[in-house]
């Protein structure tokens, strides 16, 4: 019989072990009785946030994406990357026997404080959602929103966490801008490709273009603020933000010629 050596063995088994504490998700109802108070409040908490983001998709929800040749796995993968964008944990997991075939969602992690994490499930593929213009939604299985859907709480593989790179923005402000006169400001990006801009002038509602360049006319002189939110196609999102100040008449110069 061919001898294992000792070291080779205590490698093996360390690994059979790390294998072992690798910990995957698992979903638990709101009203369990391991939460303890303060942590079901921070769970109800994080619920009533990733509401918010899953509600906000317009203008990219799935309507918009599907314009632009996206199928059923890149919408799931783009809700999750927005969901990790705004500084969740999100795992992609995949059920069997779900209507007669694999079904795909995404389970969130919500910071409960001391490293400890509540994980809710959230339904992203567009088969299934209500509507087009939602970027996913916590399925309940009533209308109390207390209880999850119980075909949510278990699954057969996890397919992935997910984890995706940031775009790099460089906001460049329009030079020595003057009232009533189109001004430019270009935000160069480093990253996946750029599917939509949303610009904020002076902290106003935003304004969704598909351009790298915004052009605005203004007509009060003094310090201005633009802002910019860049969505690539992963749901990667960054934000920059550049102060200037818009003159009142363009400077003369007086100067001497040779």
């Amino acid at each position: 019989m061919k001898r294992v050596p000792f070291l080779t063995l205590v490698v093996l088994f360390s690994v059979f072990l790390v294998g072992l504490s690798a910990e995957e998700p698992v979903v638990l109802q709101p009203s369990a009785p391991s939460y303890t108070p303060a942590e079901r409040a921070a769970l109800l908490a994080g619920i009533d946030a990733v509401t918010g983001i899953l509600g906000s998709g317009y203008p990219l929800s799935y309507r918009q994406l599907e314009g632009l040749g996206f199928k059923d796995d890149d919408f799931i993968e783009f809700t999750a990357g927005t969901l990790y964008s705004a500084g969740y944990r999100v795992a992609i997991v995949e059920k069997d026997g779900w209507n007669g075939s694999s079904h795909r969602f995404l389970l969130v992690g919500i910071d409960l404080g001391d490293d400890v994490f509540g994980w809710i499930p959230v339904e992203a593929s567009p088969s299934e959602l209500q509507s087009h213009w939602l970027l996913g939604e916590i399925p309940w299985a009533d209308e109390s929103e207390t209880l999850f859907d119980f075909r949510y709480l278990s699954y057969d593989r996890l397919i992935e966490y997910v984890v995706i790179t940031l775009p790099s923005l460089n906001l460049r402000p329009p030079g020595s801008p003057v009232i009533n006169n189109p001004a430019a400001t270009m935000v160069f990006v480093e990253g996946a490709r750029i599917i939509a801009y949303q610009w904020s002038i002076d902290g106003g509602a935003p304004v969704t273009t598909t351009s790298s360049t915004l052009w605005h006319t203004f007509t009060e002189p003094g310090d201005h603020t633009i802002s910019v939110t860049v969505i690539d196609e992963h749901g990667g999102r960054a934000t920059a933000e550049v102060s200037f100040e818009v003159l009142e008449k363009r400077h003369q110069c007086h100067c001497n010629n040779p």
